[in-house]
């Protein structure tokens, strides 16, 4: 006989579906996904410094972790965008642009000045003042490609840093354009995302000067967060209301994880590699399919259920900082002589990149986002 969960188990469902980050809660799961995520940057930075020539293996996994990155670019676009759906979609209420733009803020720039500090001093050298001016005004991209600064990583941040600032326009002109029509503003991310992926064509696989002020910039990837921002009008719309299809088997959320697991599994099958266009797809679909299953309203299962597991949601916490000081220590350890063979490096790097993110988190991070609340309230 079935009974309802009382309190008690209630409460303890709750518990177990969120995790605290600096006194603030976070969904589990999503938690989850975005600590997977940075794990899988991780191992393809153990790949690129150790020699990966001839092993099968190796080329598999380069494979597989080349989607990481971008998960984390549609995770963004989601997450950051819902608040402006709710506002302009969904009567919610308004957003308080100065304390979006203090969170954003105090949210990435502590961490990333002192990732940037780590990489600098593990290299052995402070950089000039020009490298200082680039990197501390997110301006790297535009002269220098990524395999060639002084963390890897910080591509990434400087794409993302430009999408905070420009989302708040890109969000008004959407309401503008869409009139409280959740599909005219679909189709008006979708001919901006079309754009992106022409832009990214153009500028990788035919313009014959290749230029870091493109390849690696907000307009040519920006098809990953538009994806993102789709997932939360798509989300707004199911928990106002859901299809009628949801109730079977599409409404699933482990078989957004499967369709995921297929495409990876089809990508190492066609030794799919960024940046061919096909591999492109493969990974914006892959990256949409995980983000979907964790943040819209299906029916959940054992695989996403899976993502509640707390010792990794607690790493998801914290991955902004691992993602930031991994790179700089896996190539002092190559450079060193101190591992050799990605095997080793990620053996002997994963550990001590751990062991510093703890140290950054608790140092660094986490006293920033408390400050975050006393600054913005609640």
């Amino acid at each position: 006989m079935r009974t309802d969960p009382g309190p008690e188990q209630h409460r303890a469902r709750l518990a177990d579906a969120v995790v605290r980050q600096a006194g603030e809660l976070r969904v589990a799961r999503v938690e989850s996904l975005r600590a997977l995520a940075v794990l899988g940057v991780v191992v393809a930075h153990a790949l690129y410094w150790a020699p990966i020539r001839g092993d099968a293996l190796a080329n598999v996994t380069a494979t597989v972790t080349q989607a990481c990155p971008f998960v984390l670019f549609v995770l963004s676009g989601c997450l950051l965008y819902a608040p402006f759906v709710r506002r302009d979609f969904a009567s919610g209420p308004a957003v308080d642009l100065s304390r979006y733009a203090t969170n954003r803020a105090v949210r990435i720039l502590p961490v990333y000045y002192a990732g940037l500090v780590l990489a600098l001093v593990l290299h052995g050298e402070f950089g000039t003042p020009r490298d200082w001016a680039l990197y501390a005004t997110f301006t790297q991209n535009f002269v220098i490609f990524p395999n060639q600064q002084v963390n890897r990583v910080m591509w990434f941040m400087v794409i993302e840093a430009q999408f905070y600032v420009v989302l708040p326009v890109l969000a008004f002109l959407l309401a503008a354009v869409a009139r409280g029509s959740r599909r005219r503003a679909a189709v008006a991310l979708g001919a901006l995302a079309a754009a992106s992926w022409v832009l990214f064509r153009y500028v990788w696989h035919v313009d014959a000067t290749p230029a870091p002020a493109w390849r690696f910039s907000l307009p040519s990837t920006f098809f990953f967060l538009a994806a993102g921002m789709a997932l939360a009008l798509l989300r707004q719309s199911w928990q106002e209301r859901p299809p009628s299809w949801l109730r079977g088997p599409l409404g699933a959320s482990d078989l957004w994880v499967l369709l995921a697991v297929v495409l990876w599994a089809l990508a190492v099958l066609r030794r799919e590699a960024i940046p061919s266009m096909t591999a492109m797809g493969l990974v914006l679909a892959i990256s949409v399919a995980l983000v979907g299953a964790c943040v819209l309203p299906l029916r959940p299962g054992p695989l996403v259920g899976a993502l509640r597991w707390r010792p990794l949601a607690v790493l998801g916490v914290a991955s902004y900082s691992l993602l930031l000081c991994h790179d700089p220590i896996l190539r002092a350890l190559v450079d060193a002589g101190a591992a050799s063979g990605w095997h080793n490096v990620l053996a002997l790097g994963l550990p001590l990149s751990l062991l510093v993110t703890t140290v950054l988190y608790a140092a660094v991070e986490a006293p920033f986002l408390r400050l975050r609340r006393r600054w913005s309230g609640r």
